[in-house]
């Protein structure tokens, strides 16, 4: 099912258009076990449900599958056997049967996300035009000649309210993440914090982007030093409060690049708490997290929004976005 992709620059695809690529490559070559490393971080709910019904056929046709997994529930009926690793060590091996019958205290206990799929009950975005917060009016995003990612988009976001800006993979999340960041330049439209029009240079002062790759923005030689260039004059005890409430100040003396995808992606969260920027979009910040991570992070984005900050969260993780955000966008 990716005809639709033919032709297309595999570097101007989406995280989850790439992720749907790697995985074909594979198949093509039809290997008999397959190893998947997190393979829904970036994907959209359809894709996932593709993703799952895959899955069956290759367990149709005798292949061996090891998943290394966080999202649980698009799985549940698939698991013949769940191994569970605590700090290297394997500390339980479930049958599939007994995997599903998991009270749920314990599933929580063990850090495991959701075994059903979570309802989104939350309000849809607000219009735009508030004088407070941010208000994005008529915004039309391209690269270069090529046909608009979107057009006429407008919304609005209040401090004190995470807004969840989700859709389809290769929508264009990620675009509207770094227009708003000031990355890229908009095609047409205004973007407006708190009444005031912002061009890009002044979107790239007020505004502080998490991407979907964190290994993108990720500079220094150290966790401690990263966090030293989130914002100059930081005191050491508050990157030691934030490092430790994202459970990350043992690594202070650690490069960046030596922690797991998920450490990287709690660094690069814990950079953007440190960066007293007014205005924050965190790109996919659930990737790579269990169920106590994803909550944290959850909890994190709630007390940057209580802070007074205008606080976006480009997400597919309905887990996540159902405990951490007011309202929501979808492209």
């Amino acid at each position: 099912h990716l005809k639709r992709l033919r032709g297309r620059n595999i570097f101007a695809m989406s995280g989850g258009e790439k992720q749907l690529l790697a995985f074909a490559s594979v198949y093509a070559m039809g290997p008999e076990l397959y190893i998947l490393d997190e393979p829904t971080a970036n994907l959209d709910r359809d894709t996932i449900d593709r993703l799952h019904d895959q899955i069956v056929y290759l367990k149709s046709r005798g292949h061996t599958i090891l998943i290394a997994e966080h999202r649980l529930y698009f799985l549940a009926d698939l698991i013949d056997r769940a191994v569970y690793l605590r700090d290297g060590v394997v500390e339980r091996i479930w049958s599939g049967a007994e995997f599903r019958r998991l009270a749920e205290t314990e599933r929580i206990a063990l850090g495991l996300r959701t075994l059903t799929p979570t309802q989104v009950t939350l309000a849809p975005s607000r219009a735009a035009g508030g004088r407070d917060g941010l208000s994005v009016e008529g915004l039309c995003c391209r690269y270069k000649r090529e046909p608009p990612i979107f057009q006429n988009l407008s919304f609005s976001a209040r401090p004190g309210e995470v807004l969840a800006v989700t859709g389809d993979n290769g929508v264009g999340k990620s675009t509207l993440s770094r227009c708003l960041c000031g990355l890229m330049r908009e095609s047409a439209g205004t973007i407006r914090l708190n009444g005031r029009i912002l061009g890009p240079k002044q979107r790239q002062r007020i505004a502080y982007c998490v991407m979907q790759d964190v290994n993108h923005q990720l500079f220094s030689d150290s966790v401690w030093g990263e966090c030293r260039l989130a914002m100059e004059g930081l005191s050491d005890q508050r990157i030691q409060e934030v490092l430790d409430r994202l459970n990350l100040l043992a690594f202070r003396e650690k490069h960046p690049m030596a922690l797991s995808g998920g450490q990287k992606q709690r660094l690069a969260v814990a950079t953007a708490m440190l960066s007293q920027k007014p205005l924050l979009v965190f790109d996919e910040p659930t990737s790579g997290l269990d169920y106590a991570r994803m909550q944290e992070v959850a909890r994190c984005a709630r007390e940057l929004a209580d802070e007074g900050r205008v606080v976006l969260v480009v997400t597919h993780d309905r887990e996540f976005l159902q405990c951490a955000c007011d309202r929501v966008l979808e492209l």
